[in-house]
């Protein structure tokens, strides 16, 4: 399954900098798409690997989920956020940054 990400931490800039954006720069319909990323599954676990070591990959069951799937294949995966990324707003450069920012902000 393919999945859209934005970290917390992209999240909470993209928020900061949108408030902050004047409305005339919005324009009348003022929905955005937030700026993400793609990624599937296993390319989270490979850039979790990457940055975490093999231990917390060897905590994943990989048990069928068929209620998970069936609500996951209906998904869009064509987003778009052209107007938020012209105003200024920004998508993870990668999941391996997503994973370090949740070391450093959010981690137990």
């Amino acid at each position: 399954f393919l999945h859209y990400y934005l970290s917390p931490r992209r999240c909470v800039e993209n928020l900061i900098k949108a408030a902050q954006l004047q409305g005339a720069d919005i324009g009348m319909n003022r929905v955005m798409q937030m700026p993400g990323k793609v990624w599937s599954i296993n390319q989270l676990i490979a850039a979790m690997t990457n940055v975490a070591g093999s231990g917390p990959a060897r905590l994943i069951r990989w048990d069928p989920q068929p209620e998970i799937k069936r609500i996951v294949t209906g998904w869009r995966w064509d987003i778009h956020a052209d107007k938020a990324e012209r105003l200024g707003l920004k998508a993870d450069l990668s999941f391996e940054d997503n994973i370090r920012y949740y070391l450093e902000d959010d981690r137990p």
